[in-house]
């Protein structure tokens, strides 16, 4: 468990680096939460409908068509908090989105993690 703990806070560390080495990031409108209005939140909606019509033909799942039929505004309200920067939290979180082991290479020293770095980043 420590060794996860030190292989993630070294994953931190470079992505702080690389922010600080591109100051346009600090200029961008992080907020993608605002992009959940209008056309793309139906868009939205409509796919939650699609997912939760979906439950009805898995089975083991008929039970879950209920409550994403009931929660599908308050889903969306949910993804615009969590993809909405707040200035004033005490992280925020850069998502590489891809994070298999295989977009990371390792330096590894005594049979030890030593140093991991993102690759394909972007």
């Amino acid at each position: 468990m420590r060794e996860i703990l030190d292989i993630s806070s070294k994953i931190v560390q470079r992505l702080s680096m690389i922010v600080l080495q591109l100051p346009n990031i600090k200029k961008m409108d992080c907020n993608i939460g605002t992009a959940f209005r209008g056309d793309i939140t139906e868009t939205w909606i409509k796919n939650i409908s699609i997912l939760s019509g979906l439950c009805l033909e898995w089975p083991g799942y008929e039970k879950y068509f209920d409550q994403i039929e009931k929660y599908k505004k308050q889903i969306i309200q949910k993804i615009r908090e969590i993809y909405t920067s707040n200035e004033t939290s005490l992280y925020n979180v850069l998502n590489h989105g891809d994070s298999n082991h295989r977009n990371c290479m390792y330096r590894i020293v005594d049979g030890k993690t030593r140093d991991i770095m993102l690759v394909n980043f972007g």
